[in-house]
């Protein structure tokens, strides 16, 4: 269980890939070589295709071998800005480890839709544990990251049977200062999480902390989330804060909720989406946009 949830984010570059952790832990994370800005800013000159480098907005810690894993990268400038505006929409992903492919080769399309910055899916089973090579190419531009898989992970993850928690609600935040974060607050906090899983209801359970995620993503896929409330009211979505207050989110004195702690969670944010029996069928690490998150409801609603 991690004791500490980081706001830092860091950069780990490499001569031809570029690794980005969102809200990551320290325990074990890659030493820090550069500061990248996750903000709206764009670079003064344009950069073009061949300047840029691949990063991977997923922390490969919570991945395993053997299923289906969703890994989401977008494309920097050399100097760690993140583009709002790539000169590209698609990427064409090859995966191989050991010099082996893995699978065959994948296009992805940038998905932005409620977002201030694009992100690029890609979906593959990695067979086994090790650091596999991911190749994106665009146009004459080719860009590599490493991502390496351990063999087992502490995150809770799919096909993994929910653990009931008493999340903080507005009539009984269980001792926890911060029951939202958002201004203004949300209005996922009605029940416990436990309560929600007795009720035999699909689940959408966000983890995130708007107010204190240094990558400016967790604000906006909560409120992404938010907007599709109304289109799902079968399923039932809640939201739990990282930090039970802001003195715990404070550098050397980061203490987590226990949903963060139970889940097993070094990163933030995080969608557990869960069946009527209380199974994880699927689990959203890091950034999701309307769309993808339109098509995964809607296929945790069928």
């Amino acid at each position: 269980m991690p004791s500490r949830l980081s706001r830092r984010a860091f950069l780990a570059a490499g001569a031809s890939a570029a690794v980005v952790a969102a809200c990551s832990s320290d325990k074990g994370a890659t030493p820090t070589t550069t500061i990248p800005s996750f903000g709206p800013t764009t670079p003064t000159t344009a950069p073009t295709l061949e300047s840029l480098v691949l990063i991977t907005f997923s922390d490969s810690s919570a991945l395993v071998p053997g299923s289906p894993q969703r890994v989401t990268f977008g494309l920097a400038d050399k100097d760690g800005v993140i583009l709002t505006t790539p000169p590209t929409s698609t990427l064409n992903f090859t995966v191989s480890i050991d010099g082996q492919p893995v699978g065959a080769p994948i296009a992805s399309t940038a998905h932005q839709q409620g977002l201030p910055r694009p992100y690029f899916p890609l979906d593959f089973t990695p067979p086994k544990a090790g650091v596999y090579d991911v190749t994106a190419t665009t146009g004459s531009a080719s860009y590599v990251a490493h991502v390496q898989i351990p063999a087992t992970t502490q995150v809770v993850g799919p096909g993994q049977k929910m653990i009931p928690v008493d999340t903080p609600t507005v009539a009984d935040p269980h001792g926890v200062q911060l029951v939202c974060t958002r201004t203004p607050a949300c209005p996922l906090h009605d029940i416990t999480l436990r309560e929600a899983l007795a009720a035999g209801t699909p689940v959408a359970f966000l983890i995130g902390t708007p107010k204190f995620c240094q990558t400016a993503i967790c604000g906006p896929v909560l409120d992404v989330l938010l907007q599709q409330k109304d289109q799902f009211p079968q399923i039932k979505m809640l939201h739990c804060e990282v930090y039970p207050s802001d003195a715990d989110a404070q550098p050397g004195q980061q203490k987590v909720t226990e949903a963060v702690s139970t889940y097993g969670l070094t990163f933030e944010p995080v969608l557990y989406l869960v069946g009527r029996d209380g199974t994880i069928t699927r689990r959203i690490d890091t950034i999701f946009d309307a769309v993808e998150l339109h098509d995964a409801l809607t296929q945790l609603s069928g």
